[in-house]
């Protein structure tokens, strides 16, 4: 699988069940959504500072990806963590490949998305970072 960066890649979990106004009733409605997180959008000083693959920095289990999108309609929270628009756990790395102290993490790697009781527990990166790079274990 290819070792994600901060150069590009996508991840998404769904459904994410959030409570979403519907007029005429008077109270939210569950509606599914996509959760979509972007791998360009992790903080660059939670990824790997020395380690990079093509001039971006690789990122492990402890990188930051704060901002999800898809749920936005949803703005009375998700049903499980009460939250929309929250922030991509990486649930799934290497077990035997480390960078800077911590496992890398892959293209097609389990994550959550949606804040730490995600509302979506189950997603993958689904697009890769970049296409060079591979780590078989």
């Amino acid at each position: 699988m290819h070792i994600s960066t901060n150069m590009a890649g996508t991840t998404m979990a769904f459904p994410n069940v959030c409570l979403t106004p519907a007029p005429p009733a008077p109270n939210p409605v569950p509606i599914p959504y996509p959760s979509i997180g972007q791998c360009a959008t992790a903080m660059a000083p939670t990824c790997a500072l020395r380690v990079k693959i093509l001039n971006k920095n690789v990122m492990t289990v402890k990188s930051k990806v704060m901002k999800t999108n898809g749920d936005e309609a949803g703005v009375s929270g998700g049903v499980a963590s009460g939250m929309f628009g929250g922030p991509v756990t990486r649930t799934q790395s290497s077990l035997k490949v480390n960078v800077e102290g911590s496992p890398v993490v892959r293209n097609l790697d389990v994550i959550g998305s949606n804040g730490p009781s995600p509302n979506a527990p189950v997603g993958n990166q689904l697009a890769p970072s970049q296409t060079v790079v591979i780590c078989m274990s």
